[in-house]
C-alpha cells in the first residue's frame, strides 16, 4: 500500500515533474475498516467526486483530456479489493498518461481540483505531522507488537513473539537445555500451580518478560520509532527493566487489551495520544508565528507569501487546514484533527512548492487560529521589507 509515510520518495519525483495538460487531483476520506458498509460508502463518496468534476460549470464539455482521465478513473468505483484496503484518508492524482495514489493518514475532507499541475499542498503539509509508533501490549495470554498511526494499528505479526506464557518458558527451557548441553529432565520444571504456587509463578512471569523483550529487541534493533508499553502497571514496569530497545518511552498506556473490541479502545488511546502532541505543537507554532511577526519576522496574506517565496525568504510556510473535531465519516469517542482542505489551495501552490524546493518546512496550522484570520502565513528568515 502506498502511503504518504513510506513513498516520500514518490512524492518528490511528482514534484519534480511538470507534464503539460490538465491534472485532476482528488482528496477523500476512507475507512480503515474492510467491512461491506464502508467499502460501499467509500467507492459510492468517490462516485460522487467524479460526477461533480464533470459537472463543474467552466468545464468545458470539448476538454477531453479531462473527461478521458475520468473515464480511467471511474474503473476503480467497483474495485472493491481496491476499497477494502484503506486508510483515515485517500489522494488520487491523475491526467490521461498516469494515475498516482497516496494512502494517507489522516482525515481529509472531500475536494476535487482541476488545474495545470497536481495539487500536493496538503501532502506535503501532512508529512511534517506523520506520527508513527510502536506499541508493546504486555500481558501474559498474547502479547501483541503494533505499528501504530494516527488512523491505525496494524499487528507487527513477523516479531516472532511467545504466544503465551507457557510457550515462552518452553522455548526458554529449550533455549538453555541447548546452550548448556544440561540433558533432559535438567531443566527448570515449569509452574503447574503446586507447592510454593506464587514464587514459583512470578518467577515464570519473570522469565516469561526476560523473553519477551529479548524478542521485541531482536524485531526493533534497526528501527528508530519509539516504543510505548502498554499493559497494567506491574507488566509494564518489570518489562521495562528488562528491554534494552533505546527508544522506549517513559509514556505508556495503561490498561488490558486484549480483545478485538478493547484494540479498538487501544486505537483512541493511541489517537488521544496523538491529538495531544498535536494540540502541544500548534500552540508552538502559533507563539512563534506572532512573535516573528512583532519583530518584523513574518507576513501574512497571499500577495506578502508569494514576494517572500520568491526572494528565498521563507523559513516555515504555515497553510490553515487543520481542523479539530468529532465530525467525521468514521464514529469517534473525542476531538480528532483532520485536514479541512479550502477551495483556494491551487492559488498557493507555487508558493507552496517553492518554499519546498529551497528546504523551507511547510505545516498545517488549525483554522482561525492565525492572526489575519485564515490566510496563510509564513515565518521569514530575515527582515525585508515588501513593496
Amino acid at each position: 500500500m502506498n502511503t504518504v509515510l513510506k513513498t516520500s520518495t514518490k512524492l518528490k519525483g511528482l514534484l519534480q515533474t511538470n507534464p503539460t495538460g490538465r491534472h485532476v487531483s482528488l482528496y477523500l476520506p476512507t475507512h480503515p475498516s474492510s467491512r461491506s458498509e464502508t467499502i460501499n460508502e467509500d467507492s459510492a463518496r468517490f462516485k460522487s467526486l467524479l460526477k461533480d468534476i464533470k459537472n463543474t460549470p467552466d468545464l468545458h464539455r470539448h476538454d477531453q483530456q479531462v473527461f478521458s482521465t475520468i473515464e480511467k478513473l471511474e474503473k476503480l468505483i467497483t474495485d472493491r479489493t481496491f476499497w477494502s484496503k484503506q486508510t483515515a484518508g485517500l489522494a488520487i492524482f491523475a491526467n490521461d498518461k498516469q494515475q498516482h495514489i497516496f494512502h494517507l493518514p489522516f482525515e481529509v475532507t472531500q475536494q476535487s481540483f482541476v488545474s495545470n499541475k497536481f495539487i500536493l499542498t496538503p501532502l506535503l503539509a501532512m508529512q511534517s505531522m506523520v506520527e508513527e509508533v510502536y506499541l508493546l501490549e504486555v500481558n501474559l495470554k498474547q502479547p501483541k507488537l503494533y505499528h501504530a498511526t494516527a488512523s491505525q494499528l496494524t499487528r507487527c505479526t513477523d516479531a516472532d513473539l511467545p504466544a503465551s506464557l507457557e510457550e515462552a518458558l518452553q522455548l526458554d527451557e529449550v533455549q538453555q537445555m541447548q546452550q548448556f548441553h544440561s540433558g533432559e529432565g535438567h531443566g527448570r520444571a515449569m509452574f503447574h500451580g503446586h507447592g510454593g504456587a506464587d514464587d514459583h509463578k512470578d518467577k515464570d512471569i519473570e522469565t516469561y518478560l526476560r523473553y519477551l523483550a529479548k524478542k521485541v529487541d531482536i524485531y526493533l534493533s534497526d528501527k528508530k520509532l519509539p516504543l510505548l508499553l502498554v499493559g497494567t502497571k506491574p507488566r509494564t514496569t518489570s518489562l521495562r527493566k528488562k528491554i534494552a530497545y533505546k527508544h522506549t518511552t517513559k509514556q505508556e498506556i495503561t490498561g488490558n487489551f486484549e480483545t478485538s473490541q478493547e484494540e479498538k479502545m487501544l486505537l483512541a488511546e493511541v489517537q488521544e495520544l496523538f491529538t495531544k502532541k498535536i494540540d502541544q505543537d500548534q500552540k508552538q507554532l502559533i507563539a512563534e508565528f506572532k512573535s516573528a511577526y512583532g519583530k518584523e519576522l513574518a507576513v501574512a496574506g497571499q500577495a506578502a507569501v508569494d514576494q517572500a517565496a520568491k526572494m528565498d525568504n521563507i523559513k516555515t510556510l504555515l497553510v490553515p487546514m487543520l481542523r479539530k473535531t468529532k465530525d467525521s465519516v468514521r464514529q469517534k469517542t473525542h476531538e480528532n484533527y483532520i485536514f479541512d482542505l479550502p477551495n483556494e489551495l491551487p492559488n498557493i501552490e507555487d508558493s507552496v512548492r517553492a518554499c519546498h524546493a529551497t528546504k523551507a518546512e511547510v505545516l498545517p496550522i488549525k483554522i482561525k487560529k492565525t492572526t489575519l484570520d485564515n490566510d496563510v502565513v509564513a515565518i521569514c528568515r530575515y527582515k525585508i521589507t515588501l513593496s
